[in-house]
């Protein structure tokens, strides 16, 4: 076997549609119900049509063990079988007595099937080829999704897609586009530039094809629920959510995490935020964009200063320790110029059970599978 061969294809797999049984039938038929004996689920999986445990963690004979664990443990191969034939092939993959004896199988098996009808070995092949394609398929999925992690997220959280947005038909002519397309936003403009760019809009119609086909019924009947709140998002913080999911890999995602650690870690800020009326700048008499143009000396200076003339209260007590720390300062300024924003994807992306107890952004979680993960790790 060439080591070259991809191995998506499964080069491991040798049961093909036409087939002479040899002289050594017989021989091959009773190793093959020893196998059976012994080895019942690795000849179960075979008869199932699965992919050999190589294509399952994509990997080739003579792969050395540290890359077929780390390949494991990632979960980058993980995909749309059940976790149990994945842990199957770990443990034979890791094991090289145990791996001859599977390669041996898996030899056996290829002759095996010589001697089946030929319409059980048509159906046999039949079952393998959609798993290799579907298997395939989720794998560029997956591939796509970390290269585009906001906009999976965002999708699966029912935004809409930009179709959708620029009101044009999926199959629509280049000509079309052009002429009904608009253009008076950066996000249209981005749009339009994706739509009339051919290489661009293949490559975002296949990756749209893709989620909708591997989109598990939970998470469409999420984007149903959510598609409510993506219009009652204020048109600035919309465009800005799906521009920058056009653009950037996990901007999105990485805001918002940031925001719900410093309200995880400070949970009191949240009371001076705006549109309240106070601010810890306003508490202690600053305005938050003079203190922007200052040094570090200057600053501590003015917040030393504004506290002393002040009452003890707690409050303004809670306001000095907070400002007079630079990186808690900084924390602070970073949480009042992404508040809105980061509330709006957190709403979106929290799960539904959160949303309908009313949860404080402190305790979101920004995990729109559920506790059971993403679909391709979860069992059939």
């Amino acid at each position: 076997m060439n080591p070259a061969d991809p191995i998506e294809d499964d080069p491991y797999w040798t049961v093909t549609a036409s087939g002479v049984p040899d002289r050594f039938a017989v021989r091959h038929y009773k190793r093959f119900r020893v196998f059976q004996l012994y080895y019942g689920d690795w000849v179960r999986y075979l008869l199932d049509g699965f992919p050999t445990f190589y294509c399952l963690l994509g990997m080739h004979k003579g792969t050395p063990k540290e890359q077929v664990y780390k390949a494991y443990i990632s979960g980058s191969e993980k995909g749309f079988f059940p976790d149990y034939l994945y842990e199957d092939a770990i443990r034979v993959l890791m094991d090289s007595r145990i791996q001859t004896a599977y390669d041996e199988l898996l030899f056996v098996f290829g002759e095996y099937a010589k001697q089946m009808p030929q319409s059980t070995r048509d159906e046999l092949i039949r079952k393998h080829s959609d798993y290799i394609a579907q298997h395939k398929s989720l794998r560029i999925l997956r591939q796509l999704q970390t290269e585009n992690r906001d906009y999976s997220l965002l999708y699966a959280s029912g935004m809409p897609d930009i179709y959708e947005i620029s009101r044009q038909k999926p199959d629509a002519d280049l000509e079309t586009i052009r002429r009904e397309c608009r253009q008076d936003s950066d996000l249209l403009r981005k749009i339009y530039a994706i739509l009339t760019d051919p290489v661009s809009r293949e490559k975002y119609d296949h990756f749209l094809f893709l989620l909708k086909k591997h989109e598990p019924a939970a998470v469409s009947d999420n984007r149903k629920k959510k598609r409510i709140l993506w219009k009652r998002l204020d048109r600035k913080i919309f465009d800005t959510i799906i521009l920058s999911s056009l653009t950037e890999t996990d901007r999105c995602f990485t805001l918002a995490s940031r925001y719900l650690a410093i309200c995880n870690a400070n949970q009191d800020w949240v009371e001076y935020l705006p549109p309240e009326k106070e601010t810890f700048f306003s508490i202690l008499g600053l305005d938050a964009d003079s203190i922007r143009s200052m040094d570090k000396k200057e600053i501590e200076g003015v917040i030393r200063n504004n506290f002393r003339d002040l009452p003890k209260t707690p409050r303004v007590n809670l306001a000095y320790s907070m400002l007079k720390n630079m990186t808690l300062r900084e924390d602070y300024l970073w949480f009042v110029d992404n508040h809105p924003l980061a509330q709006a994807i957190i709403t979106i992306l929290v799960r539904e059970n959160e949303l309908k107890t009313n949860v404080r952004p402190e305790h979101a979680t920004l995990d729109i599978w559920g506790p059971e993960g993403p679909p391709w790790h979860r069992k059939r």
